[in-house]
């Protein structure tokens, strides 16, 4: 509770110092009723929005102040808001609707559309300290058997490229190359040597019975206090013929050079704590300063109820996309030519791949998914890849070469409801919603890799709404300017949603 409320404070602190900010900045701005302070009125107007606060969501209360402000319209609050930081302030000012819809909107597009593409450019990730993500399959398998593994193996790559976007060195270790080839990876092990070191370790180690052959890992995770579910682990020979032991060397290699995140399917729960703690149990150094233990974060990965093997999802998958691919063509004028046919096939196993992805990673990873092989034919992904190449198409009519600078665009054109909806509630909000995908509280590392299959299928949704009701390309001997304001904001979705399927591995398709 205590600390509760200690967030509840910090979130209040953080909304007061930006409307004291915009204060200073616009000396016109009141709060109705009149307050002592625009910091005091702040205060007073958060206190309802408790729950929203301690979630962390300062865009309610904001919202919540600016409905009591008074403030006359002008350019300077709108340039001031496209310059703050705009998670925040973007959602409360589309909550707020009454305050901002007095806001001069359509000057907001120019520099919202100018910054995006900084923001979704890669940062720079420093060498060290290096996380690495850990995809817990079964024991020496060349992939994944299951579809829980599967799941698992695509939430640590999904996470891997989550934390590189935050700017973190985050690297996949999996022993099964699996689908993600070229996710960063971690540098190849030796597994030889470091079994051999583990198995000296081993042999000193005051947990192991040498008379049993057993590392007592259950007693260690008591002593440690580590409140686990472990089994003492048999290991009739310490050499490195043993794969138990081969396990443990792979895992005391990886905890003593980086961060470790383990990716753990439920049903390999069990496995990993044990080797996890026998790592611990055999190794001092692995010990703080303060001696704490070095422990590893961890996602579980609920369950996935699937009467099928990888090989079969995968098939049932493409034959769900062949098939629409079909209805496709026969509605566009006949089957394909045997010039096109190679093109196809690649097309579909991109399809496919997205529609595996989207059905695995769009529900939490703590959540048990139990799919149907009919799901795959309703799956988000290849909608996504559809709209995506829809944006790309228009704007290589619109400027076959380079498109037009915004200053030749009109601006004031874009009125349209779901204009506004594309550029606030996705372009400006989409920076925050990547940052907000990773947290790191109390030294631990939480993903929400859900999060960005969400952002997807409602971008694409209000975008083929939209697509399906404004026309972009304008007839000839018309105003240009039109046209190039909405082909510079189907640049910037292009550029978000481009950004977001590299989070998932995916490639966007250029037309189709």
């Amino acid at each position: 509770s205590q600390s509760m409320d200690a967030l509840q404070e910090q979130a209040i602190d953080g909304v007061c110092g930006i409307v004291e900010r915009m204060h200073a900045a616009f000396p016109a701005m009141r709060l109705q009723p009149r307050f002592a302070s625009a910091a005091a009125g702040a205060r007073a107007l958060c206190r309802p929005c408790t729950r929203a606060l301690r979630d962390g969501d300062y865009s309610v209360a904001l919202a919540g102040v600016f409905q009591h402000a008074t403030l006359a319209p002008e350019p300077q609050l709108t340039a001031w808001l496209a310059g703050a930081p705009g998670g925040c302030i973007a959602s409360a000012a589309v909550k707020a609707g009454i305050f901002f819809a007095r806001l001069a909107r359509t000057t907001l597009f120019q520099p919202v559309l100018a910054a995006i593409q900084a923001a979704c450019a890669a940062p720079d990730v420093p060498a060290s300290p290096s996380i690495a993500v850990l995809a817990v399959l079964s024991a020496d398998a060349p992939a994944p058997s299951s579809v829980s593994e599967l799941r698992a193996h695509l939430v640590a790559a999904h996470a891997v490229r989550l934390l590189r976007a935050a700017g973190l060195n985050a690297l996949l270790f999996s022993q099964a190359d699996g689908p993600d080839i070229t996710c960063p990876r971690v540098p190849a092990i030796d597994v030889e040597s470091e079994t051999a070191a583990v198995g000296t370790l081993i042999t000193a180690c005051k947990y192991y019975d040498h008379e049993q052959h057993v590392l007592d890992v259950r007693t260690f995770a008591h002593d440690a206090g580590i409140r686990a579910s472990v089994s003492p682990i048999n290991l009739p020979t310490v050499s490195s013929t043993e794969p138990r032991l081969r396990q443990l060397a792979v895992i005391h290699a990886l905890l003593s050079r980086y961060t470790v995140l383990a990716c753990v399917p439920a049903e390999h729960e069990g496995r990993w704590s044990t080797l996890h703690a026998a790592a611990l149990a055999i190794s001092p150094a692995l010990q703080r300063p303060d001696g704490s233990l070095q422990r590893a974060g961890r996602i579980t990965v609920a369950p996935v109820v699937c009467h099928a093997d990888v090989d079969a999802v995968n098939r049932e998958a493409r034959a769900a996309v062949a098939a629409k691919a079909r209805a496709r063509d026969v509605a566009v004028g006949g089957p394909l030519t045997a010039t096109s046919a190679a093109g196809s096939e690649a097309e579909i196993a991109m399809l496919r791949d997205a529609a595996v992805r989207f059905v695995l990673l769009s529900p939490s990873a703590s959540s048990k998914l139990a799919i149907k092989l009919s799901a795959f034919s309703d799956s988000v992904g290849p909608f996504v890849l559809y709209n995506i190449a829809r944006m790309r198409t228009v704007v290589a009519r619109v400027a076959p070469g380079l498109l037009p600078g915004p200053e030749h665009a009109a601006w004031g054109s874009l009125t349209d409801p779901d204009e506004w909806e594309l550029l606030f509630g996705c372009i400006w909000h989409y920076p925050t919603l990547v940052r907000q995908a990773v947290s790191i509280a109390d030294g631990c590392i939480h993903i929400h890799a859900h999060r960005i299959c969400e952002f997807l299928a409602r971008l694409c949704a209000v975008f083929s709404s939209y697509y399906g009701r404004v026309r972009v390309l304008a007839d000839p001997g018309c105003p240009q300017g039109p046209m190039i304001a909405r082909a510079q904001l189907y640049r910037g979705l292009e550029c978000v949603a481009v950004h977001a399927l590299g989070l998932l591995g995916i490639q966007a398709v250029d037309s189709m």
